[in-house]
C-alpha cells in the first residue's frame, strides 16, 4: 500500500511540472506569474530538466516493480 502512495505522490508531481511548464510557455519569455516571477528561457528549461528527472525515475519505478528483463 506504501508503494501505491508513493508512485501517486510522484504522478502528482510530475503534473505538477507539467503544468507549471505549460503556463509558463503560455505567459511568455519577459512577463510575470501572478507571483511576481520573471518567466526566463532558464526557467523553462530547469523546469523541462526537473519533469524529465521525475519521469525517469517514475520510470525506474516501474522497471523495478515489473522487472526490466521480464521476457
Amino acid at each position: 500500500m506504501e508503494e501505491k502512495v508513493k508512485r501517486n505522490s510522484l504522478n502528482e508531481v510530475i503534473y505538477f511540472y507539467q503544468e507549471q511548464l505549460r503556463r509558463f510557455k503560455k505567459i511568455g519569455i519577459g512577463k510575470k506569474t501572478e507571483f511576481n516571477t520573471v518567466v526566463t528561457d532558464r526557467l523553462i528549461d530547469c523546469t523541462k530538466r526537473r519533469l524529465k528527472e521525475l519521469k525517469n525515475k517514475k520510470l525506474s519505478i516501474i522497471n523495478a516493480f515489473y522487472g526490466e528483463d521480464n521476457e
